[in-house]
């Protein structure tokens, strides 16, 4: 049955401002100001700032496990979805251990997305195409002082990753403070020039999936938004705001937390639903996005 999410505060370019969302099948049908001539069944929520659900990025080499503290931590935040780059450390295990991660997480809570985490000297173009046979989403790839990325055969790994190329996603590890934007600037320049997607910093500011990501790994429009299209993600805040008129999410726990149409937190209460979470299989990478967004 359709219904109508009704003058919900979001934050926008020029500050806060309201809109209201047709629902139909546990997703966005329409997304508009003025919908008080419609008749469906409303759900009134001024009184608070509505946000799409956040994406959480697990960027340990070791695997994310869902246990109920972990989700439970995270469902409080307002977290509806997790990304996952596991670590690869050999390419004969890259299918196995997919299937063993895809395993892993049949009991989550929360969607999920899992992409891969490598050394830089898997980074090959027969891994770029054994990647792209497995639909793998992203490679993070580890960076250090000594990961002489420059002298790559870039042209190769370009042609492999062609078309709609996987996106790169750098981690930087160890690399001195004084060299740190030199490099970056290096690695933005180098991917820029072979038409490679990649953001220097897969988490934003907040420690969330970067918004660049969200489009160039292709899971925007469906998640990260509040569009017609996204699936039914939100989490619902007290209306805080800071002097200059922007939204203080990070500030306050939300009051209502929902994934797909379910309730995961109320209030005070969390409610976890094992094996409701959906491993999330993208298509066809950054349907939305610009290539490369520089530091």
């Amino acid at each position: 049955m359709a219904y109508i999410i009704d003058n919900g505060w979001y934050e926008g370019y020029e500050g806060p401002k309201r809109s209201s969302y047709i629902i139909e099948e546990k997703k966005i049908a329409y997304v508009g100001k003025r919908l008080s001539k419609i008749s469906y069944m409303r759900m009134d929520i001024s009184p608070y700032f509505i946000s799409s659900g956040r994406i959480y990025v697990h960027t340990q080499k070791e695997f994310y496990t869902p246990t109920k503290e972990k989700e439970r931590e995270l469902i409080q935040l307002g977290y509806t979805t997790v990304v996952l780059p596991l670590w690869i450390s050999s390419f004969k295990k890259l299918q196995y251990e997919l299937k063993k991660a895809a395993h892993c997480m049949i009991n989550s809570t929360l969607d999920y997305l899992i992409g891969v985490y490598i050394p830089f000297h898997l980074l090959t173009p027969a891994f770029i195409r054994t990647c792209r046979r497995f639909n793998v989403p992203f490679i993070c790839v580890d960076i250090t002082m000594d990961t002489a990325f420059e002298n790559s055969a870039w042209g190769w790994l370009r042609q492999a990753n062609f078309p709609n190329p996987i996106p790169l996603y750098p981690v930087w590890n160890g690399i001195e403070e004084r060299e740190h934007d030199v490099v970056k600037k290096r690695w933005s320049e180098i991917l820029r020039d072979h038409h490679l997607p990649t953001v220097n910093n897969i988490l934003n500011e907040k420690k969330d999936l970067h918004e660049d990501a969200v489009m160039q790994i292709g899971l925007y429009p469906i998640k990260g938004a509040l569009l017609v299209g996204s699936d039914l993600d939100y989490a619902l805040y007290d209306r805080l705001v800071d002097e200059q008129g922007k939204i203080l999410y990070d500030s306050t726990k939300p009051k209502l937390v929902v994934l797909r149409e379910k309730v995961l937190m109320a209030g005070e209460n969390t409610f976890l639903q094992p094996g409701f979470g959906r491993k999330i299989d993208i298509s066809i990478a950054g349907r939305f996005s610009s290539l490369h967004t520089l530091p």
